[in-house]
């Protein structure tokens, strides 16, 4: 009986041989063993290595879906630099580690979902959208940012729903990083989550708005409107300073209004909105305003306007 277990053991060996499993796993090792090293080297950790991070990171790119699992394994690290090296590293190799990181978004290591959800965002690939959408509720808020901010930089209008859903959020960073997503992904249908936005608690999430709001274009210039006779305080202020940003010649005349404000900061974001926009009109309507205005720093803002 042991003879014959010994050669079966025999024979599935000489069948292993010669199908190349052996071979094989022997590559396997090797390529591990090479994407190691280059790894190793491409953090920069060691002065004796320094001069070599850039060549080695690159030689790990050029592998490409070659390198993809043994770089899958070294998501679960906890090191800054490291994290960076494969945000790098993967985000450059691009569609061949799609399927991989998708795979990793619900890992319940945080680190690995954490930074699989931020190399989807670098590669753009929508293939990544409805995963990506599924982590949008998860208890882990700082997750929940990162996936508002890869979405946005996927540009995926079919985000649109949940990300605007996100503007809700209870956490000031995850409703930044959704305002932002919102004004990158280019539709228009965000403009009311953006306008009140602006309203936000938070002065980031007040900040984000209005850049995105600029990003949008023209479709935002009649909602700021609104704002100008119905906000008072910063969602005004705010308002005044997209319309400059935009440089709208339609919002010419609605701004040169707001410079007979009572209001002294009123009238000095107007000065600087409409010296952006730079239309004549706005320009001899800031001459005039200087006859009568009082308030130093509105007067500082005039002079600027020059």
């Amino acid at each position: 009986m042991r003879k014959f277990v010994l050669l079966i053991i025999l024979i599935t060996l000489q069948v292993f041989i010669r199908s190349g499993y052996c071979q094989n796993m022997a590559g396997r090792d090797e390529i591990k063993e090479k994407v190691d090293s280059l790894y190793i080297i491409s953090n920069g950790v060691s002065e004796k290595y320094r001069d070599q991070a850039q060549p080695a990171e690159s030689t790990l790119v050029a592998m490409g879906e070659e390198a993809v699992p043994y770089l899958m394994d070294k998501l679960t690290t906890q090191d800054a630099r490291e994290k960076w090296t494969l945000i790098r590293i993967l985000g450059k190799i691009g569609k061949p580690a799609v399927a991989p990181l998708i795979g990793r978004l619900e890992s319940p290591n945080k680190d690995e979902a954490e930074i699989s959800v931020r190399i989807l965002g670098d590669i753009k690939d929508t293939s990544a959208v409805r995963p990506l959408i599924g982590l949008l509720t998860k208890d882990n808020y700082n997750l929940r940012s990162n996936v508002c901010e890869s979405l946005g930089k996927i540009g995926d209008k079919s985000a649109f729903e949940d990300l605007s859903a996100r503007m809700q959020d209870s956490i000031e960073a995850v409703r930044k990083s959704a305002s932002v997503a919102l004004g990158r992904i280019k539709d228009d249908r965000a403009i009311p989550y953006l306008v009140k936005g602006l309203s936000d608690s938070h002065y980031s999430v007040r900040m984000t708005s209005a850049n995105s709001l600029v990003e949008l274009g023209e479709p935002s210039v009649k909602p700021m409107f609104l704002l100008l006779t119905s906000s008072p305080g910063e969602p005004l202020y705010l308002a005044i300073e997209v319309l400059g940003r935009l440089k709208s010649k339609s919002a010419v005349i609605p701004l040169i209004n707001q410079l007979k404000d009572e209001d002294w900061a009123t009238r000095a974001f107007t000065v600087e909105a409409l010296k952006e926009i730079g239309d004549p009109r706005g320009i001899r309507a800031i001459a005039e305003l200087k006859k009568r205005e009082t308030h130093p720093f509105v007067l500082s803002k005039i002079d600027k306007a020059k």
